[in-house]
């Protein structure tokens, strides 16, 4: 996992409060594996995890978790000259995209909301209340109606670099789950070229990805407008090794 301060690392200690309590704290875990804790219910924390989330999350909801994410990272890393953010940004927008489908384990409906709740109500170890405040708000972007302070209040409640920073990650997770549309895996790497305020991104696959590449011609207008820039997606000659 990039970016990790240290070897600190994601860790919950105690039960959020829509949930009875834990009979016994988390031990301290990779990222990855809080993002399979989070997700799943399996291997040897069961117990837990059939309190914590009783049910709706399968292991193909931890794959595109972790597809997203790995999309996200790669979209930040092609278009850094346009968001001028850096490591600290890229850590946030890691962790946003493992667990921005959390909110699942409460109901598909509004899951981008749950996913706010269940991420500022969990014991992120590693970051500080204005990171966890970020990362959650990007969680609760990556779907539904875009970042307005006027209408969100606790998005209001941030500060203004706060919000900015929350804009533009959102903008990148938004257009990674969209290019996991289908939750089949399909991309496997994205190239870049940006010029004279136009991002062209490339999209390499050995299938065909035309639900994901419409999907995210339609959150990539936000990406857009986050940026001030043209967005042209399109799939790749070169058919990516397998």
């Amino acid at each position: 996992m990039n970016g990790r301060r240290g070897g600190r690392v994601f860790r919950v200690g105690r039960q959020i409060d829509c949930f009875s309590e834990f009979r016994e704290a988390f031990e301290y875990l990779e990222a990855a594996e809080i993002a399979r804790i989070l997700l799943v219910r399996s291997g040897p924390f069961q117990e837990h995890l059939e309190m914590l989330l009783p049910t709706r999350i399968d292991d193909n909801s931890v794959l595109h978790s972790l597809q997203s994410a790995r999309l996200a990272l790669r979209l930040f890393d092609v278009t850094a000259s346009v968001h001028g953010l850096a490591a600290r940004e890229r850590e946030w927008l890691e962790y946003a995209a493992l667990l921005h489908d959390i909110g699942y384990s409460i109901q598909y409906r509004g899951h981008h909301k749950h996913a706010y709740y269940l991420i500022t109500n969990a014991d992120l170890d590693a970051f500080d209340q204005r990171e966890i405040e970020i990362i959650a708000h990007v969680a609760r972007y990556h779907r539904g109606p875009t970042p307005k302070p006027e209408r969100h209040p606790t998005l209001a409640a941030l500060k203004p670099w706060q919000q900015r920073t929350v804009r533009k990650l959102a903008a990148l997770l938004r257009l990674a789950d969209a290019l996991d549309r289908t939750h089949a895996s399909r991309v496997d790497e994205i190239y870049g070229a940006i010029r004279k305020g136009r991002v062209t991104l490339e999209v390499l696959s050995r299938y065909e990805v035309d639900l994901e590449l419409a999907a995210a011609r339609q959150r990539g207008k936000f990406f857009a407008k986050v940026f001030d820039c043209r967005l042209r997606l399109r799939q790749g000659l070169e058919v990516a090794a397998g």
